[in-house]
């Protein structure tokens, strides 16, 4: 991965952190738009230096408009991206459908899956030219679990989508890919909290974000298209030890 141009969507969350550490690691050269509009109002994960020689934080951007996306593009328009990787839309507690407003309906759409598709619509043609390149969605589990309730349509939602993305680049020069992750991945001092006795992994298969990061160059040089479930801690290591 030395020297890769990769750009990351979602960098503040758990799963976000972990990959922009683990290319860094790697040598990738990490391009990260964040909503904040400068530095003094930007919370980054302690696993992040915003120093960094190699990460491009680029502030303003919000994925969820349209316009965004595109001022985006404009601003990386001399960047020849080798990979992007989406890792969009918190975990939202919601009320019962039924007794939740449209409007609260509509806010998990638009950052767990119109977020996705204007960041794929503005992107994607990029990567897919290119021979080696993808563009890796993350998911969440919930997509199998209705308990989760408007979170759980949404990442359906968001793996239909990806499911017709696969049918659609099954012949192009870059790749696209989902995973849809089953595993709990903590931010480092949450995990040492929960877990005090475990060092990277608890019994029920939670890690923290510094280890996770390292499967994260694997997947972008797996060469895997279409949907790849990563469930476990096996299928974990499987994939960092090959």
């Amino acid at each position: 991965m030395n020297g890769k141009q990769v750009l990351i969507f979602g960098i503040t969350g758990n799963v976000g952190s972990a990959a922009v550490n683990g290319l860094l690691n790697a040598g990738a050269i990490v391009h990260a738009p964040v909503r904040a509009s400068d530095a003094s109002s930007l919370r980054l994960p302690p696993l992040i230096s915003p120093s960094h020689e190699r990460l491009n934080l680029l502030y303003g951007y919000d994925l969820s408009k349209w316009e965004d996306a595109q001022r985006l593009k404009e601003k990386l328009a001399s960047v020849n991206l080798d990979h992007v990787i989406a890792s969009i839309g918190p975990w939202q507690k919601t009320p019962k459908i039924h007794e939740m407003s449209f409007e609260q309906y509509r806010n998990v759409f638009a950052t767990n899956v119109d977020s996705h598709f204007i960041a794929y619509r503005t992107f994607a043609p990029q990567i897919l030219q290119k021979t080696g390149s993808l563009y890796l969605i993350v998911n969440g589990a919930a997509k199998d679990m209705p308990a989760a309730g408007i979170s759980s349509v949404a990442a359906a939602s968001l793996h239909a989508l990806s499911r017709t993305i696969a049918v659609q680049t099954s012949d192009t020069p870059g790749a696209a890919l989902e995973i849809v992750l089953h595993l709990r991945v903590e931010d480092d001092q949450t995990f040492e909290k929960l877990y005090p006795k475990a060092k990277d992994w608890s019994e029920n298969d939670a890690t923290h974000s510094s280890v996770f990061g390292q499967v994260f160059p694997k997947l972008l040089e797996s060469g895997k298209r279409g949907s790849f479930a990563l469930d476990s801690k096996a299928t974990f290591l499987g994939l960092v030890k090959h």
